[in-house]
């Protein structure tokens, strides 16, 4: 969990990387903030335990430790110190791989939905959905049945097997993660792949309501609720400092009457001087030039 945070910063590098897209360095200070912010939202535990007992456990772990230095282990209780240290560096290697592969893909993805098709404009989203949905139909499959002959089972078991058969919770998680697919993709189509992980990292909220109310897996914790409101403050930042100040004035601004002849141009560059600043300027009637005026204290 702490790990997959991490797209947030890949999919913006994904994106500088491969399709150009540079981010400024407020832009970067934020998707860093937000990245430590659904990192720590991970770390932090369910269990609502008083610091009290927290401190206890660790004396006792230290007290524990102390005497482990002052009577060593006999070689038959001796743990190999690097049993489980090449099995963390596999599960590590594996998950930033698998978070590199996902980040690439995603921009990727993001390039292949906006190019142009024959008309000049990008193919309709069920279109290249459907595109999708063939070739990735075809890949599950291949490894369906290779993951089958590797393990000895029968390619017939689909929808009951050793891990349980299929009822209507298979069935509706399959139609959410359809459902989720859509929205992701045209999440992509309409914006980028930094803008899915960020909608993603704003799930958060939505997924920790659901498990505290609805389902009641895990108890409340002020301190997640307060790194979930970090977490959506940064999104609200981050989505401020895309709107370019430029996009924003010229929408504020009514629209520029055409002008109808060359005294009200001359007219309009008079009213636009600040006259703050200017007012030391006058223009004569008879050369419509600008001279300094020399009655001025």
């Amino acid at each position: 969990g702490v790990i997959s945070q991490a797209r947030l910063l890949g999919s913006a590098a994904a994106c500088w990387a491969i399709r150009g897209v540079h981010q400024s360095q407020l832009q970067w200070g934020i998707l860093g903030a937000l990245s430590l912010v659904c990192m720590a939202y991970c770390v932090v535990p369910d269990d609502p335990i008083h610091n009290k007992t927290r401190l206890f456990k660790w004396h006792v772990a230290q007290a524990e430790l102390k005497m482990s230095w002052l009577q060593p282990p006999s070689s038959a209780m001796a743990v190999d110190p690097d049993a489980g240290s090449l099995d963390q560096v596999i599960g590590v290697t594996m998950a930033l791989l698998k978070v590199t592969l996902s980040v690439v893909s995603g921009v990727y993805g993001e390039s292949c939905f906006k190019v142009a098709g024959q008309h000049g404009k990008p193919p309709e989203l069920h279109v290249q959905m459907v595109q999708i949905s063939f070739s990735s139909m075809l890949a599950a499959l291949v490894g369906y049945c290779i993951i089958c002959l590797v393990q000895g089972e029968s390619i017939l078991e689909f929808f009951s097997g050793p891990d349980g058969e299929w009822d209507a919770r298979t069935l509706a998680v399959s139609v959410v993660y359809c459902w989720r697919e859509w929205i992701c993709s045209l999440c992509v189509k309409r914006f980028d792949a930094l803008v899915k992980n960020i909608c993603n990292a704003v799930a958060l909220v939505v997924t920790y309501g659901w498990t505290v109310m609805a389902s009641g897996e895990k108890p409340f914790s002020a301190l997640k609720v307060l790194l979930l409101l970090a977490v959506v403050a940064e999104v609200v930042n981050y989505s401020a400092t895309r709107r370019s100040p430029r996009t924003v004035a010229s929408a504020a601004q009514p629209p520029a009457q055409p002008l109808q002849d060359e005294g009200q141009a001359k007219s309009k560059a008079f009213l636009d001087i600040p006259m703050t600043e200017y007012t030391a300027l006058r223009r004569t009637s008879r050369h419509q030039s600008w001279e300094m005026n020399a009655k001025s204290s």
